[in-house]
């Protein structure tokens, strides 16, 4: 009986062996693939392969316990499992044999307690965890190795997956400068080494109705801001006739608020009219437009909008409830289907996860806009956000965000908006070798480093200032 349940035993892991090889080989051609589910896929397999050793291992401990009792009158329940795990080591059912046959014939075999769950235990982690957790690791040393020589060989038309974003978002901080060579050669060669300078005049400012948790203009946040409806035409126009004396590319407008009357749009649409009086560009940060607003707006020769997506669709929630993710990207397929060139970024540091931040930017390399305004958080008293940790917003992780912005889509304006001067201080050279666009002169509600000391800091760095007043 023993000699059958033995040959059992046997037949069952050899299977196990063959299966739980060929899923580690598996695993290995898999990670030269690059391809992490299918990894995880045969490391599933790989420890399926170490199950079935389990699984038998109460047979073999009766066998042997019913063998030693006729032979010595000894039930060794509890020594023999440790046998039997040291036999299953150097070779499934032939070792368990062996060594149990040994230990008998030498007289080691003593009176034991029963411990069976202790033992049980331990096979589990020897037999299942072991493989798993080794299969995990050699996933995550085969994934490092694919973004490695993606990164080495980069093909511009690779589609990055989900799963090799998050490989880039989490690259050990020492194979940051790769990462930053390969953003930098698509920089040059889109870009050149041009940066452009970015400037924004509120128009409306405070009394929105919207509840976004980062924003001083929000019906919830009690910030210490200036508000009012209608910038004075003084300080509109001002602000335009310097665009047009400095050359300038483009001149920003932002506006609070979620909706607005066709008359409030066409006073706007009477506006922008006189600010092209010279062909000036003009882009226009606002909330959602009817398509007849919008089309208002374009016959007034407004050339581009700003319509952020801030975060993920499924973080989206945590940070506004007014309206949704979805409204947003409905608005920007109604803008595009007008001819509007898009502006379209986000937020980072609201609490989102790295797979949100992943999202985010697939959803905006759908949108493929001509501008993606990167901001980092910036918590702001009054807020529902003043108190955010924004630890986690190193140097280097704002870079592999950067980085991952260019990769996704290397033909738009990557623009470091929001942060700049928090963040990145002290870095600038190795944030231009990203970006190709910043502001200057301050934000919807908060102050900013001037543009003659953004030129020269542009200039220091070994790059070219274009001023250029856009937008957020």
């Amino acid at each position: 009986m023993l000699v059958e349940k033995m040959k059992g035993l046997y037949r069952m892991n050899l299977a196990g062996y063959i299966l739980g090889t060929a899923g580690r080989v598996g695993v290995i051609f898999a990670g030269y693939m690059g391809s992490v589910p299918l990894m995880l896929a045969f490391t599933a397999i790989a420890a399926l392969g170490m199950a079935p050793w389990q699984g038998d291992m109460g047979a073999v401990v009766a066998s042997c316990s019913e063998y030693t009792y006729l032979t010595k009158h000894k039930h060794i329940d509890g020594t023999m499992y440790s046998c039997t795990s040291f036999g299953t080591k150097i070779g499934g059912g032939i070792g368990v044999a062996l060594c149990g046959w040994l230990l008998d014939a030498s007289g080691f075999v003593k009176e034991a307690a029963v411990q069976p769950a202790s033992c049980m235990n331990m096979l589990h982690i020897m037999y299942l965890w072991i493989p798993m957790i080794l299969s995990l690791v050699i996933t995550f040393i085969m994934s490092e190795i694919a973004i490695d020589e993606l990164l080495e060989k980069w093909d511009e038309e690779h589609v990055l997956t989900k799963e090799e974003a998050l490989a880039i978002l989490n690259l050990p901080d020492d194979k940051l400068d790769k990462l930053i060579e390969t953003a930098y050669a698509l920089r040059l060669k889109y870009k050149g080494k041009k940066v452009s300078i970015q400037l924004l005049t509120n128009v409306r400012s405070g009394n929105c109705s919207q509840n976004c948790a980062y924003c001083a203009q929000s019906c919830e946040s009690h910030a210490a801001i200036e508000k009012y409806k209608r910038v004075s035409d003084e300080k509109l126009y001002g602000d335009n006739d310097l665009v047009d004396e400095k050359h300038l590319a483009r001149h920003c407008i932002g506006l609070s608020g979620i909706s607005f009357t066709d008359a409030e749009i066409e006073d706007l649409a009477d506006r922008i009219r006189k600010m092209k009086k010279n062909d000036t560009q003009i882009c226009c940060s606002i909330g959602f437009l009817t398509e007849k607003q919008a089309r208002m707006l374009k016959d007034a020769g407004l050339n581009r909008i700003n319509h952020n997506l801030n975060s993920s669709r499924s973080y989206y929630p945590n940070i506004c409830t007014t309206h949704t993710y979805d409204q947003r990207i409905n608005n920007i397929r109604m803008l595009k289907s007008i001819g509007f060139e898009m502006c379209c970024g986000g937020i980072i540091g609201m609490g989102e996860s790295k797979s949100d931040v992943v999202d985010m930017l697939m959803d905006i390399r759908e949108i493929n806009p001509e501008s993606v305004p990167i901001n980092f958080l910036l918590p702001i008293k009054g807020t529902r956000l003043a108190d955010r940790d924004i630890s986690g917003l190193t140097q280097q992780y704002c870079l592999k965000v950067l980085c991952l912005a260019r990769l996704m889509v290397p033909k738009s304006d990557i623009r470091c908006a929001a942060g700049r001067e928090v963040y990145f201080k002290g870095i600038e050279p190795t944030l231009f070798k990203v970006v190709d666009s910043i502001f200057a002169s301050g934000y919807l509600t908060a102050g900013g480093q001037g543009i003659d000391d953004t030129l020269n800091m542009i200039k220091e760095a070994g790059f070219t200032g274009e001023i250029e007043s856009t937008d957020r």
